[in-house]
């Protein structure tokens, strides 16, 4: 029990302690700093911004490629031989017309061998004549063994009446029989031998066909000996030489138009599927136009170009689609070199009431910022559709009609922060009490301390006088001062300020972002104000600086005088005699200090 009364007794004695030493700490901590701190003026950045007007765009995709022949072939020796002549371009890069001599080989071969097919032909009709001599003379033969059956066929059937009546005998009966048989076997065999001379008849008909046939395509050859252009274009991978042998079949040169060009290119996989329409599902890019620019020097040469086809499967390195466009040449337009490198622009389809923004405007990847009356911001979602270089397309769902966007890339940007337009006008200089044309040292509330009652030279009352002074004057975006926290009112103490209509923040603009040289004056003479802005602001906060040490200084050296003041006075009172009119007067100093 006793242990119990220890332990109560000890807490309430540091209870105790703790009091008193916050008593104390209290009592020496000033009051007006406590009473009157003011808090610190909101800030404001400075922007700039663009008017939002959604519309439809039409972007333009950008790809590269070479540039290469839409006809090109290879020319052949039709025949072996010797090369007697060559055309006076056969050579590389030699450019030559349709139906322009190449090559002529000689035709000595071709000669001689149709010589030997003649010679066959010549044998092969003396046969021919042969066999149909031969073919008569059977048929001739046959008429008489057929004669001949027809005799033994009527001997035999007298034979057989005589028998019968009685004046033959049988052994003449079977003798006409085996002659009627023999005049039979005559016959069939006549008829096998005119069948064998008419196929060997045709046999032979058949072999001077083929020889004539021969003899027709080495008279042709014979003539093909003068390899001709089948097309105006230019010559390239020559391999002949005048009096070297060719074999048949021979790739000689190679020759590729120069009229019929077209651009091989390559498309990402989501640019082709930009050309697909979402409605029927038809692939658009084939008869599409194309702009092709060839740039071999600081003016870049331009051609038109329509697409013809594209491959059907994905590059599987790239991850792109083949694609060909042919080339739109004007009569007399010269035609850049095979293989140019040249850059292809398409127009892509539109896109629909949509926005395109500096980069700068775009936060966070998908945030867009408008910008109030109150200059303050208003965060709204955006889709991103397609970056154009330094601008990007945009759609923004629920954005008000001629809002004003921010274009400035603000990293502390967000709902309500507090910004101030480029080319708005800029605040008025402000005194030293924090009003415009305010005299130095006033301070609020009528009291030379700064508060109600204060005494003459406390240096708490000077420094909340100069505290309040300073904030009261710090500019802000819009030309206002701030008081007091979120400029609290006295119907919403600490509350969110009253918003301020400043205006339509894209007011002054004249013209919207473009590359035209009034745009570009227009941008400079913003930048232009926005940096006297500037520093305006920072001459005015190096004034109210210098004001508010002043004051401090003032106030502490009459602080300091006053202390003096109230030693000499307390010294003196205590040299004079203590009588009992004399005597309350030090307790009345005392209570007083």
């Amino acid at each position: 029990m006793r242990s119990l009364v220890q332990i109560a007794v000890n807490l309430l004695v540091i209870a105790l302690v703790a009091l008193g030493g916050y008593a104390i700490l209290n009592m020496f901590e000033p009051k007006e700093g406590r009473r009157f701190s003011m808090p610190r003026s909101e800030k404001s950045w400075t922007v700039d911004g663009q008017r939002a007007e959604p519309g439809d765009y039409r972007a333009r995709l950008s790809a590269y490629g070479r540039l290469q022949s839409a006809r090109s072939l290879a020319v052949r020796a039709p025949l072996s031989g010797t090369a007697m002549s060559l055309g006076d371009a056969m050579a590389n890069g030699g450019q030559v017309e349709q139906g322009a001599l190449l090559v002529e080989i000689d035709p000595v071969s071709l000669n001689r061998q149709v010589e030997q097919i003649k010679t066959q032909l010549a044998e092969l009709d003396a046969q021919i004549a042969e066999a149909g001599l031969n073919l008569r003379l059977l048929k001739g033969q046959l008429e008489r063994d057929r004669a001949q059956l027809t005799l033994a066929q009527n001997e035999e059937a007298r034979s057989a009446e005589l028998v019968e009546q009685g004046f033959a005998t049988t052994t003449q009966l079977d003798q006409a029989r085996r002659s009627a048989l023999s005049a039979e076997q005559a016959v069939f065999q006549r008829e096998q031998a005119i069948e064998q001379a008419q196929s060997r008849s045709l046999q032979l008909q058949q072999s001077k066909l083929r020889l004539t046939s021969q003899r027709d395509e080495a008279l042709d050859r014979a003539q093909d000996s003068r390899i001709l252009a089948p097309m105006a274009g230019v010559l390239s991978e020559v391999a002949v030489a005048q009096g070297e042998e060719i074999n048949a079949n021979a790739v000689l040169a190679r020759l590729q138009s120069v009229r019929d060009l077209e651009v091989e290119f390559e498309l990402s996989e989501r640019d082709f599927a930009r050309f697909i329409d979402p409605a029927t599902g038809r692939n658009l890019l084939v008869g599409s136009t194309a702009s092709v620019a060839w740039s071999p020097g600081p003016t870049p040469l331009t051609f038109d170009a329509t697409v013809e086809r594209f491959a059907p499967a994905l590059n599987q390195q790239t991850a792109g689609v083949l694609v060909f466009a042919s080339l739109q040449l004007a009569p007399e337009q010269a035609s850049p070199p095979l293989a140019a490198f040249v850059e292809v622009t398409l127009m892509d389809r539109p896109y629909q009431n949509v926005l395109q923004l500096p980069q700068s405007a775009l936060h966070a990847g998908s945030r867009v910022f408008e910008i109030g009356r109150d200059r303050r911001l208003i965060g709204h979602e955006a889709v991103r559709l397609r970056d154009e270089g330094s601008t990007v397309v945009l759609r923004v769902q629920g954005l008000p009609e001629g809002a004003c966007l921010m274009t400035t890339n603000l990293p502390v940007a967000g709902d309500g922060v507090k910004v101030a337009m480029v080319g708005d006008p800029a605040p008025r200089a402000l005194g030293a009490g924090g009003r415009p044309g305010g005299r130095p040292g006033t301070r609020p509330e009528g009291s030379p301390g700064g508060r109600p009652g204060g005494r003459p030279g406390s240096a708490a009352g000077g420094a909340q006088a100069a505290d309040q002074s300073a904030e009261q004057s710090a500019p802000q975006g819009d030309g206002s001062s701030i008081r007091g926290q979120a400029n609290s009112g006295p119907d919403k103490p600490g509350g969110r300020p009253k918003p301020q209509d400043l205006g339509d923040p894209c007011d002054h603009l004249t013209a919207q972002p473009s590359d035209s040289a009034q745009g570009d004056a227009m941008k400079k003479g913003q930048r232009r104000q926005g940096q006297e802005r500037q520093g305006q602001e920072r001459q005015g906060q190096e004034r109210q600086g210098q004001e508010r040490q002043s004051q401090e200084r003032q106030g502490q050296r009459r602080q300091g005088e006053g202390r003096q003041g109230e030693g000499r006075q307390g010294e003196g009172r205590k040299g004079q005699p203590q009588s009992g009119a004399q005597t309350p007067a030090p307790k009345e100093a005392a209570s007083h200090d």
